[in-house]
């Protein structure tokens, strides 16, 4: 079986955030560096930031929005990490056409000020199957960090 390289690289590089921490010292979450390092252009986000924030943030519960219960590809899903892996996992099936969509603009929230309002879509389909999840967030601009209480799971299919 062929696996595109890019999907392995994803795959791999969420992987790598999920087992390379320090297991023996596990701090609250809450206290966890969230944040992408300063770009050169602070008006816009990259993709790439988007997935990077969304790496450092892998280990965030689950819990964090009502919709996110039981949405991930596995019912034992706990994590923003698990539930993200769980689809990126299933974008290896080359028969089916598979996308990843990432939106973002500039927005001001009034609970958080200045901050990049995102929407990440993981898409299959293949023949009849069609399903699309991800996330929707934001990420503050002074901080660069994901708002984890912003976080709310998308998705149909």
């Amino acid at each position: 079986m062929n696996i595109n390289p890019c999907i392995w690289g994803v795959f791999f590089s969420i992987l790598l955030v999920l087992t390379g921490c320090n297991t023996l010292h596990q701090p609250q979450l809450s206290s966890l560096p969230v944040r992408f390092p300063q770009t050169e252009n602070h008006v816009t986000l990259k993709d790439k930031d988007v997935l990077y924030a969304l790496m450092l943030s892998a280990r965030l519960s689950m819990d964090i929005d009502p919709h996110c219960k039981g949405a991930g590809r596995e019912i034992s899903d706990r994590t923003l990490g698990e539930y993200l892996s769980g689809f990126l996992a299933d974008l290896s099936d080359f028969e089916a056409k598979n996308k990843i969509e990432v939106h973002s603009f500039n927005d001001f929230d009034a609970n958080y000020g200045a901050v990049w309002r995102v929407r990440l879509l993981i898409t299959q389909n293949y023949e009849e199957v069609f399903w699309s999840a991800g996330l929707d967030f934001l990420i503050n601009k002074e901080s660069r960090a994901v708002i984890p209480e912003s976080v709310r799971c998308i998705g149909a299919g």
